[in-house]
């Protein structure tokens, strides 16, 4: 369990770093113009995972398309805002700021803000290389 604390402190340290980054304009974040866009920002990829982070747009409007990853578990935990996450049609959950939701592999999952500017950190374990390629919507 104190292994699984400290990847999480490591994950909030860099989210820190990026949001600092970001307010002093250091980095940018691409964004997609259209309504209704996630932005997917990958920050490491390695032979154990990849993460990164997913922002909504401002007007809270996007969904990001039902997609699986075959071979990787994938966690995501709500940093900003509140996100809906559907599992297989079955499954729906509203992850709050601090929640975090494991989707095992093989698994059809979406999530859709449920505030503006909502922001998601996402880790696949072992990494998916074909995730920072899909296209939010």
């Amino acid at each position: 369990m104190t292994e699984v604390h400290e990847k999480l402190q490591d994950i909030r340290a860099v989210q820190a770093s990026i949001d600092t980054l970001l307010s002093e304009q250091s980095i940018t974040v691409s964004t997609d113009e259209s309504p209704g866009t996630w932005s997917i920002e990958e920050v490491y990829t390695g032979e154990e995972c990849n993460f990164g982070f997913a922002y909504s747009d401002a007007d809270g409007k996007a969904s990001f398309p039902e997609h699986v990853h075959t071979g990787s578990v994938e966690y995501l935990i709500c940093v900003k805002g509140r996100v809906l996450l559907d599992m297989n049609d079955k499954v729906t959950r509203v992850l709050n700021v601090g929640d975090c939701a494991s989707i095992p592999p093989g698994i059809p999952h979406n999530t859709k803000p449920l505030e503006p500017a909502s922001k998601l950190v996402y880790v696949c374990v072992p990494p998916d290389e074909t995730f920072p390629q899909r296209k939010a919507r």
